[in-house]
């Protein structure tokens, strides 16, 4: 099953540190983290959402995967199974403490926070 992302490493990104985010007007998504497979030129095998909105007037993080980034979520196995824990005891992370769980789970973080030279 590891084939698909030979030569990937676990890696995420965070759309409001990205160096493009203050051009970014969304209302809807209050944070936005990127997961998934990524190869050393960027690009990825796969990969998924997690994004933090209000529902209710509390944010709420909501995971999102396309099928064809399944099989890159399987390999995430150690961040679902904290996920799933914090809801079996009716927590929700913030941003800030999602992040925290990622690093330390030594997942890398690739947040490209300065606009790369043209």
């Amino acid at each position: 099953m590891q084939s698909k992302h030979k030569g990937c490493c676990r890696a995420f990104t965070v759309r409001s540190q990205e160096w493009y985010a203050k051009c970014i007007d969304d209302q809807e998504r209050l944070e936005e983290i990127t997961i998934g497979m990524f190869d050393s030129a960027g690009g990825s095998t796969g990969n998924f959402t997690v994004y933090w909105t209000f529902i209710a007037q509390q944010a709420v993080p909501r995971l999102e995967a396309f099928d064809d980034s399944w099989n890159a979520l399987w390999q995430f196995k150690d961040l679902l199974e904290w996920m799933a824990s914090l809801d079996a005891v009716g927590r929700t992370p913030t941003p800030e403490i999602f992040i925290a769980k990622l690093k330390s789970l030594k997942i890398l973080d690739r947040t490209t926070r300065v606009k790369p030279s043209e």
